[in-house]
């Protein structure tokens, strides 16, 4: 029998770009008065969907489309085509795990890498039956791989880009000790463990690391790395030809690009790559730092992980010196405050946002200039039009929430989801909850 270890799904969501200038705000439906203690998890682009939980005689879960509402034991993942008209879901009701996208539904199979064309108009996931892995969806079915009669165990199942290739680790006996790599029907070299596999764009080369008697390795189209005591997490450059890894060997850490170790620190993050480098942070002597390009920064009590520009020149990340915490960009260092999250670029890359604390307020920085101050700002849920002078953020007053988009916000909600600026950049979307009621909102950029 073959046993399954780990179920390499994914949570998955789709860009949103710029939703149509006559989009109307409209009531979406009622949540139902036996439903208690309701909470929005996803809100579909335009209010397409609106996924919520709740609780009856036990949890629950909801999916609202089109004024009418579905009850489910558990909705596991939605997603939705580019072309904001279609919904895809993976669900339980009535103890049966089905997919359903457009007016489709797939039962009997595990579902994987679901994805919509860029048109919105196709839809395909990858799908496990038995010992076979299919590529399924509205352009017919392929099978692209069969395990092995002598596996009797399976896990970290990943996908190529195009999602025309899959790679897993199997484990050959049944003692579950003898693990290799696949990649469709290609079985790699025997080792004691396998892990961490990465599928290169073309879906022929599977990146990953193993276990050799009690060193690890990382194997490139089977080809055997250095050796290390113990190995991270692996990225691959966007190119899909280099991977990147923290390694540690007596004692110390260091970060290899490729096939080139760096030097020892005391401590090290994993690595991150931009368009052009690799960016990872340090520590030796007491002192984090963060490493760009092979060019070290300056020293800090503590610094955040480094996020890369659009155009990979240059990187911004929180670092902390005695009690406060300044945003580094570039080389520079900015307002000191009491808190900071994680950074994000503009998508021309001049300019960086995110959310800071002075005292016990909270506000949104974009370019260096603090906005209003709530009780709290979601950063990483802001929409803005590509050079960050128009930005729409969620924000906390007390127990509600709110949009805001320069000086203009909205009313109160119990709830809001991450707002979307029209494609004229005039208006601002949202989903909102008010009481039972669930609303998609529109509002001027202002």
């Amino acid at each position: 029998m073959l046993c399954e270890i780990v179920v390499g799904t994914l949570v998955f969501g789709l860009g949103r770009p710029g939703f149509p200038a006559q989009e109307q705000e409209r009531l979406l439906g009622k949540i139902p008065d036996d439903a208690k203690n309701a909470y929005v998890e996803t809100w579909g682009p335009g209010g397409i969907a609106v996924v919520y939980k709740a609780w009856k005689s036990s949890r629950a879960y909801f999916l609202l489309r089109d004024g009418k509402t579905e009850e489910f034991e558990n909705i596991i993942w939605t997603m939705f085509s580019p072309d904001r008209r279609t919904v895809a879901y993976y669900a339980t009701k009535d103890g049966e795990t089905s997919l359903v996208f457009g007016d489709q539904r797939v039962t009997g199979v595990e579902v994987y890498d679901p994805r919509f064309t860029p048109d919105g108009k196709r839809f395909s996931f990858g799908a496990k039956k038995g010992r076979e892995f299919w590529r399924k969806g509205t352009d017919g079915d392929k099978l692209l791989a069969r395990i092995p009669d002598d596996v009797q165990g399976i896990m970290e199942i990943v996908w190529s880009r195009d999602g025309t290739s899959v790679a897993y680790a199997g484990a050959a006996g049944s003692n579950l000790k003898n693990w290799h790599a696949f990649v469709g029907d290609k079985r790699g070299e025997r080792f004691a463990e396998v892990g961490s596999l990465l599928l290169s764009p073309d879906g022929k080369t599977v990146v990953y690391r193993a276990k050799v008697k009690k060193e690890w390795v990382v194997v490139v189209d089977e080809k055997l790395g250095e050796r290390f005591e113990e190995i991270g997490i692996l990225v691959l450059s966007p190119d899909g030809r280099t991977p990147a890894y923290s390694a540690r060997r007596e004692g110390k850490f260091l970060i290899v690009i490729g096939e080139r170790p760096g030097g020892d620190f005391d401590q090290v993050g994993d690595p991150v790559f931009g368009a052009k480098g690799v960016a990872y942070r340090a520590s030796r002597g007491g002192k984090w730092f963060v490493i760009c390009r092979g060019t070290k920064g300056a020293g800090f009590d503590r610094v955040g992980d480094p996020v890369f520009s659009p155009d990979g020149t240059r990187v911004a990340y929180p670092a902390m010196r005695g009690e406060k915490w300044v945003m580094v960009v570039g080389e520079k260092p900015g307002e000191e405050f009491d808190g900071l999250w994680k950074p994000r670029f503009t998508p021309d890359g001049k300019q960086v946002i995110y959310s800071a604390k002075k005292g016990e307020k909270i506000s949104l920085v974009v370019d260096g200039k603090r906005g209003e101050e709530f009780d709290g700002v979601t950063s990483d849920e802001a929409s803005m039009n590509p050079d960050g002078s128009v930005v729409a953020y969620p924000a906390r007053e007390g127990e509600k929430m709110l949009v805001v988009v320069g000086k203009n916000r909205s009313e109160l909600f119990d709830q809001v989801g991450p707002p979307e600026l029209s494609s004229d950049g005039k208006k601002v979307s949202f989903g909102a909850r008010k009481g039972r009621e669930l609303w998609w909102k529109v509002m001027e950029v202002r």
